[in-house]
């Protein structure tokens, strides 16, 4: 007994040393918030190189979610996910790989499979199909995606996917997850939207966007760009292969004017190389993570950020992070501090524009840094 005893003793000290926990206390969109205003809570427990993630319901301590990731903020997922209801009923898996889903499969609430997607080696959706509670094939469904368009779960999702076989086509709806309204309205082929017939997007007021026609082949055969007041910003013909034919503009009056077809990346004011030196300056001078920590580290961190069509920074965050928590905040504090840019212009239409920093730090300092498009 003494022996069984001692092994067990030995094994938790061998878990605690390579075992570092930490518990955050989240809202129903998994952002941090007060233990009494939470949905959640999270329990992060690191073993060896990854993180244990799991997640529970703040009102009954129900397991929620469970799963893997590469890092601590739990933002590279790896492996296999699982979420449960509130009654503890398994309704949704998905395995990831690089922080992508690979699979995923949704579940009624009597065990019977009602959606599955598998994706490819570049994490694009190559089979979907769905069921009803009876087992039987449907041919409308539900589902959520990130702002990336990537697959995810509903209380992370910044759409709702509503698709539905119409005769010969597939329709596809997305609206915002916050309010409902329409984001999308689009007719395929095909279920898996890889063969368009027309597709509108939509202003947050309601008003058409883009509106675009395909030919047979699935080239863009008319596209019509709006102003957010409705009024025609450009159209744009093409022929069969692609090659355009018709560029027409107009002012946001009405009036006709030359055509544009220009792309202009959002930028910070002063000039990217001004910013960069700027940037780079004040990270690699800032001595509030210690240097003696700092020093030995080495990796890159990706910053995500999207820039307003008046210019404004709505969102500044960490896409991909190093193995490093603390760096990268002061990074990502630095990169938030400048909150206008020039705005993104297409063909001579302001546009919401996402784009990614990326430093890459040698012994704690910052010695490259790029913008990805």
């Amino acid at each position: 007994m003494s022996k069984i005893l001692f092994c067990f003793l030995l094994l938790l000290l061998s878990y605690a040393a390579n075992a570092y926990s930490d518990t955050s206390w989240l809202n129903k969109r998994w952002k941090v918030c007060g233990r009494d205003s939470s949905v959640y809570y999270s329990i992060s427990v690191r073993v060896d190189s990854l993180w244990d993630q799991q997640m529970y319901y703040s009102v009954n301590h129900q397991l929620y979610m469970k799963g893997q990731c590469k890092d601590s903020l739990n933002q590279v997922r790896t492996g296999a996910f699982i979420w449960y209801n509130k009654k503890g009923i398994f309704t949704d898996s998905i395995i990831y790989q690089k922080g992508l889903p690979i699979y995923s499969c949704s579940f009624h609430e009597n065990g019977k499979r009602k959606t599955l997607l598998l994706y490819d080696d570049r994490f694009f959706a190559t089979y979907v199909n769905s069921w009803d509670e009876q087992g039987r094939e449907t041919t409308s469904d539900t589902f959520y995606q990130t702002y990336l368009h990537r697959e995810c779960h509903r209380d992370t999702a910044q759409f709702k996917g509503i698709i539905q076989k119409q005769e010969n086509t597939w329709r596809l709806k997305f609206y915002y997850t916050w309010n409902d309204s329409l984001v999308s309205d689009a007719d395929y082929k095909d279920r898996l939207g890889k063969s368009p017939i027309r597709f509108k997007r939509y202003n947050q007021n309601g008003l058409v966007r883009d509106s675009v026609i395909y030919h047979d082949n699935g080239k863009p055969k008319d596209i019509w760009y709006f102003y957010k007041s409705g009024m025609l910003n450009a159209h744009h013909g093409f022929d069969t292969s692609g090659k355009r034919k018709l560029i027409e503009n107009w002012d946001e009056t009405g009036s006709p004017v030359k055509a544009d077809t220009s792309f202009r990346y959002a930028g910070p004011v002063e000039g990217f190389k001004s910013w960069q030196k700027r940037i780079l300056k004040k990270i690699n001078k800032d001595d509030s993570v210690d240097w003696g920590y700092r020093k030995n580290l080495y990796g890159s961190v990706y910053i995500g950020f999207f820039v307003e069509e008046d210019g404004s920074m709505a969102q500044v965050f960490i896409s991909q992070p190093s193995l490093y928590p603390r760096l990268d905040s002061l990074i990502l504090k630095i990169c938030k501090e400048q909150d206008t840019w020039k705005p993104c212009t297409i063909h001579g239409r302001r546009e919401r524009f996402y784009g990614v920093h990326s430093f890459s730090f040698i012994a704690g300092k910052v010695i490259k840094y790029h913008t990805l498009y």
